[in-house]
């Protein structure tokens, strides 16, 4: 949505020389696009399945209606006709551009925004009707459950691999150098991948130190956090009598800084997400000769390093599990012990912990899904991870919602930036720049007054690298050079980015686009032979595709026939002659990419290359 009201802006400039009367059109229907943006924008703050079904017809419909728009408006500002399709934005654009190739310059856009505008107002009205605004605010505010409060109440005896992190986090928070009496305010920050264990670490480290400190509390911030909740949580804890409730923010510091001025007081204060209310929360800890101590989790960098930066501190970032301690939690969990586990076939086992990553969530819920499944079960969790997030598995649902949660903290154009990287295969190197012009080239990134797009798409690169959603893998003079995604993560993105039609992956032959959709970025990721049937079954829906990223040759020229296509990006192998002059009726590209794999192989492009 936010590229096309940008180009429905473009569109009333003076240069376009557009009748009033259109202008004025344009004008009216993008502030009904705005106000749904703003709506769709809450609906995406409310998990799918916590939606009602007419707000998520409605929210589907709005985004395929913008799609539908762009085109139009994109073919009217490149002045070209795309070849015929169907459905009643297409057949519009069609007509449009045989009106302007008669010489009639007004009239076509006209004609065609005149419609739209019909269309906008239909579902501006079924928003009113279905009470989107309403219901969506409704759900927000609903109690959900802690996923992570199982964490802090695990029994110890059940863990795996946090001897060697508890004992470097109590050696640091009980440095025993110098006068105790002497010893300033220390802050260490765990940091890392949901589903690491932070969390129960934290609880670790709290019940070990439990006897050097006094008082003590253990509290959680979370999401959206209200501050004044927290502080009041942190006297309760500390038992301050609950008269507190009605203090505000600065009564409620002045009352923790009378109990914590002279302690060796412990805090942990557990899932903070934002820096500016870990500034407000710190306020209430008096720094003082006593030895005190906090410490903070948190899935986010800058956020780990905000909390330490003022006093003593100490980023300690989480590590996964190591091998041994992989399998060990894996065959205890699945068989309660791991004699019982011999009989597990060592490469069926070390490929799926392989794609675990040594994330304990990902371990206890993959075995805990395998250990009510057949063997026969094994071996397609052992082929992808991606499969897991498939259908209704109860075993995975603790999993997807501590996933979940750090999905839907992003803001809203860091959530489609995400979601694209699920075209890739699993396991995929990602070059960063390939990647951030990717994403240039599809409009989720526009240049600023100031800055060029490629520019403001490094800062999102970095902004989810910060978030722990994507992992950078190779360095080059402190630069990213690659990254890669966890297969857990990957998994969700791609579970996410199937809700929300936002690309098909062809993995596999059995693969159908879906119920009557259109299909706007495509990915094959498959070596098979049925290359006939997997175009059959798609062939439909691929006429408003917007990127194709083909990881083999012989597809290729079934999509050089494509109008709308933005981006190709071509992974070529074994193909002696690779001939893309096809390409010169691809009116939108604005990026291309071929990757050769094998020497021998050329590449022909067409005459009129500088003309796209």
């Amino acid at each position: 949505m936010s590229s096309l009201l940008h180009k429905l802006d473009e569109l009333q400039k003076e240069e376009y020389n557009l009748e009033i009367s259109v202008k004025e059109d344009i004008e009216s229907f993008s502030e009904e696009l705005m106000e749904m943006q703003l709506a769709l924008c809450k609906v995406s703050e409310v998990q799918r399945d916590n939606r009602d079904d007419q707000i998520k017809c409605w929210a589907d419909s709005v985004r395929e209606m913008s799609y539908d728009i762009e085109d139009v408006v994109d073919g009217f500002l490149v002045h070209s006709e795309p070849a015929s399709n169907t459905g009643f934005f297409m057949g519009l654009m069609h007509k449009m551009f045989n009106l302007f190739k008669r010489g009639k310059t007004h009239n076509p856009i006209g004609h065609a925004i005149r419609d739209i505008k019909k269309q906008v107002q239909v579902a501006a009205d079924r928003r009113k009707r279905f009470k989107v605004d309403e219901d969506v605010a409704n759900v927000a505010v609903a109690i959900t459950i802690d996923p992570r409060i199982s964490a802090i109440y695990k029994d110890q005896k059940e863990l795996v691999g946090i001897k060697e992190p508890r004992n470097e986090l109590i050696k640091w928070l009980s440095d025993k150098d110098g006068d105790v009496s002497k010893q300033k305010l220390k802050i260490i920050s765990i940091v890392g991948f949901g589903g690491l264990g932070k969390t129960t670490l934290a609880k670790v480290v709290y019940d070990k130190l439990h006897n050097q400190f006094h008082p003590r509390a253990f509290v959680s911030v979370g999401r959206n956090p209200d501050v004044k909740s927290v502080l009041k949580e942190i006297l309760r804890e500390l038992g301050y009598d609950s008269s507190a409730t009605s203090l505000n923010e600065k009564h409620l510091i002045d009352e923790l800084h009378k109990l914590l001025r002279n302690k060796r007081y412990f805090l942990v204060i557990d899932d903070i997400w934002d820096s500016s209310a870990w500034y407000v929360i710190q306020c209430a800890f008096p720094v003082n000769d006593c030895g005190a101590s906090v410490l903070t989790t948190t899935r986010i960098l800058s956020v780990a390093d905000d909390c330490c930066k003022h006093c003593r501190g100490y980023v300690y970032k989480m590590k996964p599990l190591s091998d041994q301690d992989s399998r060990k939690l894996f065959v205890n969990r699945i068989f309660g012990s791991q004699e019982a586990g011999l009989d597990v076939p060592e490469e069926i086992s070390a490929d799926i912990l392989k794609k675990c990553g040594g994330l304990p969530l990902a371990i206890i819920s993959t075995a805990s899904l395998l250990a009510h499944n057949p063997r026969s079960r094994w071996d397609s969790v052992r082929n992808s991870l991606v499969s897991m997030f498939e259908g209704d598995q109860d075993e995975l649902k603790q999993m997807e919602r501590i996933l979940d949660l750090s999905y839907m903290h992003l803001p809203h154009h860091l959530k489609t930036c995400l979601l694209d990287i699920g075209r890739y295969r699993e396991d995929y190197e990602i070059e960063k720049d390939t990647l951030l012009r990717e994403w240039v080239a599809q409009g989720f990134v526009s240049r600023t007054r100031m800055r060029d797009a490629v520019d403001v798409a490094e800062d999102y690169f970095y902004a989810l690298i910060n978030m722990s959603m994507i992992q950078p893998w190779t360095m080059e003079d402190d630069e990213v050079e690659t990254c890669r995604v966890h297969d857990i993560m990957f998994g969700h993105i791609r579970s996410k980015a199937a809700e929300e039609n936002f690309n098909l992956v062809i993995n596999g032959p059995e693969v159908v686009a879906g119920e009557h959709k259109r299909v706007r970025r495509v990915s094959i990721c498959y070596d098979g032979e049925e290359d006939g049937a997997i175009l059959a079954a798609i062939k439909g829906s691929l006429s408003h595709v917007r990127s194709v990223l083909l990881f083999r040759g012989s597809l290729v020229p079934s999509f050089l026939v494509l109008k709308y296509v933005r981006v190709l990006h071509l992974q070529v192998a074994a193909c002696e002659r690779l001939d893309l002059t096809g390409i010169h009726g691809m009116f939108l590209l604005r990026f291309l990419k071929v990757v050769c794999s094998t020497t021998g192989e050329y590449v022909k492009l067409p005459d009129q290359i500088g003309e796209l």
